[in-house]
């Protein structure tokens, strides 16, 4: 449940951060705006003393209320600019009627025109009155049509005039239209801009209640008891580590309470990772040889069933509770660290870099391909002080026979991303330190055919495991299909394309997203909708983890058996 919890509160405290981050900017625009600016103070005409009603000539408010053809709740003396008259209302509305005569008035353009000149303040000309048949949001607590006024000052002043009763219903401007956006925002009304209670105010405040509960949660969950107990008091552990075949690598110390990942890591033996061992990638994975502990969700999350039974768990959610044998895979290459120095660097799109290195030390057959290294990533300086040294993994993108034993990786730039941004500064003649080889994801021995299919950095690994393909001497059938949003973000095009005239058995194809169709649709119409024996080939998947899925989810719904993939896992 762990680890769905906190998947759930990274998306939707990103939802709730977001309103957070605008209820913080509406509030503070609101808040550096003048009242008597929002309010068009400056252009407002001061209230006219009362002119006192005519004693003779007038009728009574019994007559006309007599008079009145339509039921009438309330009665006012009332002025229209200069015309005595008396103002009804009822449920439905208000109206005018001559005070003299008894007719109902008609509050006409020239009227509004008149009434908005005095009530107006200024050096602004007034422009056409323009008939509003209904309220718009500028108005919005009013009912009834009105007539707007608009004035050419600086302030781009806006008068409206009840078309009822001719009275001035509000003065508008661009500050008070300004401060409306952000009341709107503040507010998450975005129809009327006067609700506190709709729906969206009161999503994102349950939204955030959650938010606070499961950090709650989260927290109670992450911290252990240890945690509070002086390093010097706990008692110490010793894990055995072995290898693949069982032989002992050597043996480390560790305190009561560890992760098995973070005592490895303390000395010097860096499991693969892309999460720094916060349960979320998978690629820590360790076998316990004897009494492995309760498998938890992050375990069954990334690892099948048959290898939780034989005790396979992820080292950085498995606590050290006492003496222990774990066995890791390529326990030589975590355990050796080597050099190498930047033999070349060239962009291959505008955002895969290829770096070869040439380590001190040749690769040899052992660095198949599909296998990946890690490297090292130095210390910095991160956004709250010095930052420790990590570990990055990329695949190997050419087989290292044909490189003159030097490793070939294909880098994507990821805005803010630690590893990626140092390996795009690396230049030529710079000195690197990585481990390797990892990784299971390796060609398929037999003579099916073989069916590639990658996006993204994902071409990194496929790109090797076709070139030792086709380089092989092998003669069956390979098929590679390339996801990509355009043309620019292709790499290695003229290569395949050359490859693909130099054996009459290799073929590759170009999906462009930007053409309304993804890879995984391409290779299941072109391909395995037109082939009846297209679900036997070996297909061999490699991408960002969005078209990764997909891909497999599809493979699955064709019966696909034999499907290979290495999941970058970020």
């Amino acid at each position: 449940m762990t680890p769905l919890l906190r998947k759930l509160h990274k998306w939707v405290g990103l939802v709730v951060g977001l309103q957070f981050l605008l209820w913080l900017a509406s509030g503070m625009v609101m808040s550096l705006f003048d009242q008597d600016a929002v309010e068009g103070m400056e252009h407002r005409a001061p209230p006219k003393m009362a002119v006192e009603w005519p004693r003779d000539g007038l009728l009574t408010p019994a007559q006309v209320l007599a008079a009145s053809a339509r039921p009438v709740e309330s009665i006012d003396s009332f002025w229209l600019l200069q015309a005595p008259a008396y103002l009804l209302k009822n449920s439905h509305g208000s109206w005018l009627v001559d005070a003299h005569s008894g007719a109902e008035l008609t509050v006409t353009a020239a009227h509004a025109l008149e009434v908005a000149r005095a009530g107006y303040v200024g050096e602004g000309r007034p422009g056409q009155p323009q008939w509003l048949a209904q309220p718009t949001l500028e108005i919005r607590k009013h009912r009834g049509p009105a007539w707007r006024i608009d004035f050419d000052d600086r302030e781009a002043t806006t008068i409206y005039v009840s078309a009822a009763d001719g009275r001035i219903l509000e003065h508008r401007n661009a500050t008070w239209r300004l401060f409306d956006i952000a009341w709107m925002l503040h507010i998450m009304d975005y129809s009327g801009r006067e609700d506190f209670n709709n729906s969206l105010l009161l999503m994102a405040a349950l939204g955030g209640l959650w938010m606070a509960l499961s950090g709650i949660w989260l927290l109670c969950t992450s911290v252990r008891l240890h945690d509070f107990v002086p390093g010097r008091l706990l008692p110490a552990r010793y894990i055995t580590v072995l290898d693949e075949a069982g032989k002992r690598i050597g043996s480390v110390k560790s305190r009561h309470g560890d992760t098995v990942f973070d005592a490895l890591a303390r000395s010097g033996i860096q499991l693969p990772s892309n999460c720094g061992g916060g349960q979320s990638c998978g690629l820590c994975e360790v076998r316990a040889c004897h009494n492995a502990p309760p498998a938890s969700s992050s375990d069954g999350e990334h690892i099948p069933g048959q290898r939780l039974r034989r005790g396979h768990r992820l080292a950085c959610g498995m606590a050290v509770t006492g003496d222990m044998e774990i066995a890791v895979s390529h326990g030589a290459a975590l355990m050796v660290s080597r050099a190498a120095t930047v033999d070349g660097v060239r962009d291959i799109t505008p955002t895969l870099r290829e770096v070869v290195l040439r380590p001190d030390r040749k690769a040899g057959a052992d660095f198949r391909p599909g296998s990946y290294v890690q490297l090292h990533i130095p210390r910095g300086r991160g956004l709250f002080g010095p930052r420790k040294s990590l570990r990055r993994s990329y695949s190997l993108s050419l087989p290292v026979a044909q490189a003159g034993g030097c490793v070939t990786l294909l880098v994507r730039h990821i805005a803010g991303g630690i590893g990626s941004s140092y390996v795009h500064a690396l230049k030529q003649g710079d000195r690197v330190a990585f481990n390797a080889p990892f990784g299971e994801f390796a060609l398929r021995r037999g003579r099916h055919e073989k069916v590639f299919i990658g996006g993204g950095a994902g071409m990194a690994p496929l790109r090797a495991m076709i070139r030792a393909q086709l380089e092989s001497g092998a003669t069956e059938t390979v098929r590679f299909w390339y996801g990509a949003r355009d043309e620019n973000e292709v790499p290695y095009r003229e290569e395949f394309d050359a490859l693909a005239a130099r054996h009459a058995h290799f073929s590759w194809h170009v999906v462009l997203s930007g053409g309304g169709r993804m890879v995984h649709e391409a290779v299941r119409d072109e391909f395995l909708a037109q082939d009846p024996h297209a679900r036997d080939c070996d297909f061999y998947v490699c991408g960002p983890p969005a078209m990764l899925h997909a891909t497999r989810e599809m493979l699955k719904e064709q019966g696909a058996q034999r499907v290979s993939f290495d999941d970058f896992k970020i």
